[in-house]
């Protein structure tokens, strides 16, 4: 009951979106309006019951891939991010939660799941990482404000063992309990690099390399454009496409455009959120390659 008065709730807050909303003449008109409403709570069950399936389908792989229980401890020179203004003014960090699983079947289908280790800088609500993780992946975030995590907002409340706070521009470790350092497969940050002040961009790509398995993958979005908010442009680091080319080479990393073909244009996962003229880069260290597949 409880579930179908959420629903309820939700449908109310999307009036435009029923039928004859507002415009409710006669029985007929109404009985046509509860059918709808019955059709969604119909909806919403069965989309849970496809949730319930994913997740113990996934459940089932972890444990086959032997990280189910894998205590994971993240060990941080820097916390929390405490002088970022993402985290003293938080905007993204409170509110997104982006996830596309489109991206994901793309991954899949390129990068083998037995080996597939993901971790998200800068996840926010851990969207992405959870839709990973239900997958079966071993998937990790890390974010640099700690909001998300004092309020269990979005899924630091539902999987709370595989997000962590760090500041990615500082040194951190992900390790197992063991203490070894766990290498990362597919690395990922959306919309997260432009944050960074220009001068700190070489220890955050110091971090992505000393966490990226060998011929690892790297996949970022970028944008080259202001975010004002309140006064406060969050970019710090505001720069074309040819000038992160550029950047990346001189870290270490080259971009393979053709890559970028095989998710666009909309199997990304910020594809529609992504603020105007945003691009994607597909990053491998220089000596690396491209994981063998559909390239």
């Amino acid at each position: 009951m409880l579930n179908r008065i959420r629903t309820l709730i939700r449908l109310l807050q999307r009036l435009d979106s029923l039928p004859l909303a507002g415009k409710v003449a006669d029985a007929t008109d109404l009985q046509k309006l509860v059918n709808f409403v019955d059709f969604k709570f119909a909806e919403s069950r069965k989309f849970e019951e496809l949730a319930r399936i994913a997740d113990r389908s996934g459940k089932a792989v972890r444990e086959l891939l032997g990280h189910e229980s894998l205590a994971i401890t993240v060990q941080s020179q820097k916390p929390v991010a405490v002088d970022s203004l993402d985290h003293i003014h938080p905007w993204g960090t409170k509110q997104d939660n982006s996830k596309n699983l489109k991206f994901n079947l793309k991954i899949l289908e390129w990068l083998p799941l037995a080996r597939l280790q993901v971790l998200d800088i800068g996840c926010s609500g851990g969207g992405f990482v959870r839709t990973m993780h239900d997958a079966g992946a071993l998937a990790v975030g890390i974010e640099g404000s700690d909001y998300s995590r004092i309020r269990a907002r979005a899924e630091w409340g539902t999987i709370p063992h595989r997000l962590f706070t760090a500041d990615a521009t500082a040194p951190f470790s992900i390790e197992k309990s063991t203490g070894e350092r766990i290498l990362f497969t597919l690395i990922t940050a959306w919309e997260f690099i432009e944050h960074i002040e220009e001068d700190r961009l070489a220890d955050v790509f110091n971090n992505i390399d000393r966490h990226l398995a060998r011929n690892g993958v790297v996949v970022m979005s970028v944008s080259p454009i202001d975010d004002i908010v309140d006064g406060i442009n969050l970019h710090r680091t505001v720069k074309p496409y040819d000038w992160w080319l550029t950047a990346c080479k001189a870290f270490g990393f080259v971009h393979h455009p053709h890559a970028v073909t095989y998710f666009s244009p909309d199997h990304w996962i910020r594809f529609e959120e992504n603020a105007a003229q945003s691009f994607h880069l597909v990053l491998t260290r220089a000596q690396d390659s491209l994981p063998d597949g559909l390239f």
